[in-house]
């Protein structure tokens, strides 16, 4: 006769085998039947949890694992999977106050910490991904390249460049072929001030990746992100010039190439790229805005009130625009 603990176990390594092999339903309608026999029970509650996080129904998923640490609050498994849950649903916070009450209880389980650390990525406490994830990479062989690619953006959110191309080049050399790598090790190097040899790097990824745009726009848009305007100056005239590009590509990439230049306070050069902008779609409000700032900039007082009135005329009410506006008009009475 099999005992209660004995069936407890069984229905219970039946469960874990079938989520492991990816059999979700029959996994679900085992626990269902478990449930329907003992309604409170922690594992059973905790499991169906994480088979509605596998299915991606986050707010089920939540709601199986909160009643079960109402009756275990201190399974580090259970915390994990809440915390992963409440993440998907959007909820940083408590995502983050779980993970590290699992970490508490757990320290050196690498996947609560690899967890929390990207919670803390998206809540932007970089020096705490840097905390969690520096010990993992330099203590475990085997470290997967998504612990380096988060560890390398803390350092160059941290403002540290130089150690995030150290940890780049050991990191691309281990894995050629990671896009995500190197679009950090192109940031790295440029904000460690080797433009040229970012330049370098640039070319040899477009290289790799036949021109793909979406490739080119990460790097600009991280380029962008950390302040290395001059790389992503270059990105964006990559894009804007790519064979084959279809026109909304090649405004988006344009306009783009306008704000980096306007930021580099080159201003003449943005009113340029501006008006590219314009002659490939002549009702672009934005456009004629920022085209009225720069030359605003450059002292071009009448060209900019025009713009900027044209761009009001295109989108009303836009508080940019109206701001921008005022300012000129108090600035130069006459305009």
């Amino acid at each position: 006769m099999v005992s209660t603990q004995e069936s407890a176990e069984n229905w219970e390594k039946e469960a874990t085998a079938l989520m492991q092999a990816g059999n979700l339903g029959l996994a679900a309608t085992g626990l269902q039947a478990r449930l329907a026999e003992s309604p409170l029970d922690a594992r059973a509650l905790a499991l169906m949890g994480m088979v509605q996080l596998m299915l991606e129904r986050y707010e089920e998923a939540v709601a199986f694992l909160r009643v079960s640490l109402l009756r275990e609050p201190n399974d580090a498994r259970t915390l994990n999977s809440f915390g992963l849950g409440l993440r998907a649903s959007g909820m940083l916070h408590n995502a983050r106050q779980a993970l590290e009450q699992a970490l508490a209880l757990e320290p050196s389980d690498p996947a609560i910490n690899a967890n929390l650390a990207n919670v803390c990525a998206s809540l932007g406490d970089q020096a705490r991904v840097r905390a969690l994830l520096e010990p993992m990479v330099d203590g475990i062989d085997e470290a997967p390249v998504e612990w380096w690619v988060m560890l390398a953006g803390a350092l160059l959110a941290q403002g540290e460049a130089h150690a995030a191309h150290a940890r780049l080049d050991t990191a691309v050399a281990r894995w050629p072929d990671q896009l995500a790598l190197r679009v950090q090790q192109i940031v790295a190097i440029s904000l460690a001030g080797q433009h040229a040899a970012a330049l370098d790097h640039l070319q040899t990824l477009v290289s790799m990746v036949n021109g793909d745009p979406e490739v080119l726009g990460r790097l600009a848009n991280q380029a962008r992100a950390f302040k290395a305007n001059e790389l992503a100056l270059a990105c964006f005239e990559q894009l804007r010039r790519q064979p084959g590009s279809n026109m909304e590509a090649t405004l988006n990439a344009t306009m783009n190439f306008g704000i980096v230049l306007a930021d580099l306070d080159r201003h003449a050069d943005a009113v340029a790229a501006f008006s590219e902008a314009i002659a490939l779609v002549p009702e672009l409000a934005d456009a004629y805005r920022m085209r009225g700032v720069s030359r605003a900039k450059l002292g071009q007082t009448a060209s900019a009130v025009s713009d900027l009135q044209r761009s009001l005329q295109l989108h009303p009410d836009h508080p940019d625009a109206l701001a921008a506006l005022e300012t000129l008009q108090t600035a130069h009475p006459a305009a």
